[in-house]
């Protein structure tokens, strides 16, 4: 059986591999046959493992590929070749997972490889949600047991836009050590974010002033302090992309938090217009490697920073 699992909404797609594991899993009564591969870990012999003809149609098997767009013309030809055989095996199951495809930047065989898997049984796409269906999925997978204003939701959509890692983890915060069956308020909601935005202002500001230490010291205590790399990577192309349209129009009207925009007119004189644009440029190319390549964005933001400055 062969399942793939791709889409720009990682947080669901993560939440439905790691459900197919836990299934398979529980109905295993002797030792795990589960193999997660992912970056070096996918290579000629592992695939061999998987694919050999003593494995296939033989004991029950779970085998899940990370990226396997990242991975080499070989590899990608071996998996290509071997999509019946494992189609036809009931027992031998493979999961591809992959982020967010973009077919432009696919090479022919991989390219043609999406397309075949695409149309397979067990396909399925996450794609970002829109907004009546994010608040939705908010209430009823992040609140099960608490209330959220709509006002409050807004902000919070507003400031995280569909990032639903980003979003859980707010949440998380507010209602930590608190009785989870409360009233969220805006003025809850908007105390928090301007918190959290708040250490991304300060990193935005150390690299206008050239501070490279105070820019790489924000950023580790910013991971260190349980932040994701996700979500800080997230924010900085949010406000870079804000302090950009500030750059090129200044009397657009932008529908933002009052503190979000002051911040970002006080950032975006710190800036030429040449350097912002290097920089989201930079920034959305780590998010794309982060979603296609077995890689550690937080060492590429470290690079970037040392690059920068």
């Amino acid at each position: 059986m062969l399942i793939f699992l791709f889409g720009e909404d990682t947080y669901r797609s993560r939440k439905k591999l790691n459900f197919l594991k836990e299934k398979f899993l529980a109905g295993e009564k002797g030792p795990s046959n589960l193999f997660h591969l992912s970056g070096e870990a996918v290579n000629e012999e592992s695939l061999k493992k998987t694919f050999s003809s003593q494995q296939l149609f033989s004991q029950k098997k779970l085998t899940i590929i990370e990226k396997p767009f990242s991975l080499n013309k070989d590899l990608i030809k071996k998996i290509s070749d071997f999509i019946d055989e494992i189609e036809r095996d009931k027992n031998n199951i493979l999961i591809l997972y992959e982020g967010k495809v973009e077919m432009k930047n696919l090479e022919k065989s991989t390219k043609e490889l999406f397309l075949r898997l695409k149309r397979l049984k067990y396909a399925e796409e996450f794609s970002s949600l829109r907004p009546w269906q994010l608040k939705t999925f908010i209430k009823n997978n992040f609140l099960p047991d608490a209330t959220i204003e709509e006002e409050a939701l807004d902000l919070l959509i507003e400031s995280l836009g569909n990032n639903l890692w980003a979003i859980e983890n707010e949440l998380n915060k507010l209602l930590f050590l608190k009785e989870r069956k409360r009233l969220i308020k805006a003025e809850e909601v908007e105390k928090l974010i301007l918190k959290t935005n708040q250490k991304i202002f300060k990193l935005i500001d150390a690299v206008g002033n050239k501070e490279k230490k105070t820019a790489l010291k924000l950023l580790n205590e910013q991971v260190e302090a349980g932040i994701g790399i996700e979500n800080i990577l997230s924010l900085l192309i949010r406000q870079y992309s804000l302090i950009l349209r500030l750059k090129i129009s200044p009397k657009k009207r932008m529908s933002v938090h009052p503190y979000v925009l002051q911040k970002a007119l006080e950032e975006e004189t710190k800036y030429s217009l040449e350097k912002i644009k290097k920089i989201y440029s930079e920034l959305l190319k780590i998010d794309f490697l982060r979603k296609t390549r077995p890689i550690d964005p937080q060492i590429l933001l470290n690079l970037l920073i040392v690059k920068t400055l």
